[in-house]
């Protein structure tokens, strides 16, 4: 980039932050601070059409000047702690799965033995039930011989 004029320089290279910023902020969920991506801002800008070179990203992968090592220094920083930031939450993700998972099973298990339960309960109904129904016949055949006896 030493062929270009001062002003463009500048000018690349404050484009360049500004891509920068505009990508670290789109970054939630993945990663799009590139050096590809950051030079496909700058040269899709309006300010583009008035550049000699457009900017290559090899520009800023291997930086000559200062002002754009310090911008590499920047991509760079932002890969790493947005590696960190992503495993983190991926933790956090996979923790909380972990977590529901475990409660899934603690109620299933709840949930069988509720069934059990009440399988226990309407047996035990129905069990109690015939007997009462026996003990209702039996209770009616005592009294109709109680009522043969008193006729005799």
């Amino acid at each position: 980039m030493a062929a270009l004029s001062e002003e463009e320089k500048s000018l690349k290279v404050r484009l360049s932050w500004e891509a920068f910023y505009e990508l670290c902020d789109q970054s939630v969920l993945e990663n799009y601070v590139t050096p590809k991506k950051i030079a496909s801002a700058v040269n899709s800008s309006e300010y583009a059409k008035s550049f000699e070179t457009q900017l290559h990203y090899n520009s800023l992968k291997q930086p000559g000047s200062t002002e754009f090592k310090k911008l590499k220094k920047a991509i760079d920083d932002f890969r790493v702690e947005f590696k960190k930031r992503k495993l983190l939450v991926d933790k956090k993700i996979k923790e909380e799965i972990a977590n529901l998972n475990e409660q899934i099973d603690n109620l299933t298990i709840q949930n069988t033995q509720l069934i059990h339960l009440k399988r226990e309960s309407e047996n035990e109904k129905n069990e109690t039930s015939k007997s009462l129904d026996k003990y209702k016949k039996e209770n009616k055949e005592l009294r109709d011989q109680i009522v043969q006896l008193r006729k005799k």
